[in-house]
């Protein structure tokens, strides 16, 4: 008769410094390590925050289900910059751009249509999904 075969799951706080050791071996992960934060609980990952392209943060979320123990990944809330930068231009109207996107922070820059106030701009962008603040430096 042959023994029975015991798994034995892995710690949260295992699982935790195996995703923090693949963030440290990938150069762009680990620039933008400050700006999201990896959560994991019974096994189920939660990533959420901010990365700088869309490659890395799909390269992210497919490399972790590849670490054992990990039963599940949850990462709606984890957003690109340069996602975000597109989705801020297509709402912009003509004499506007967007100077520069960072970890959710949105800098627009160039000139308003007559009339519309600074807030109202800032407000029509500032509903996207992973947009933190609005900065505008219009006009000058």
């Amino acid at each position: 008769m042959s023994e029975p075969i015991v798994v034995k799951a892995r710690s949260d706080q295992e699982i935790r410094e195996e995703i923090g050791r693949l963030i440290a071996h990938y150069p762009p992960l680990q620039k933008d390590r400050n700006a999201f934060h990896v959560q994991v609980n019974g096994g189920q990952v939660v990533v959420s925050g901010h990365v700088s392209s869309p490659n890395i943060r799909t390269y992210f979320i497919n490399l972790l289900p590849q670490v054992e123990g990990v039963t599940e990944v949850q990462a709606d809330h984890l957003y690109d910059d340069q996602t975000i930068k597109l989705e801020v231009a297509r709402r912009l109207p003509i004499g506007l751009k967007v100077a520069q996107v960072h970890w959710g922070q949105v800098i627009l820059t160039g000139e308003p249509p007559a009339g519309m106030p600074d807030d109202v701009m800032a407000a029509s962008v500032s509903g996207i999904p992973g947009v933190n603040r609005v900065i505008a430096a219009f006009g000058g």
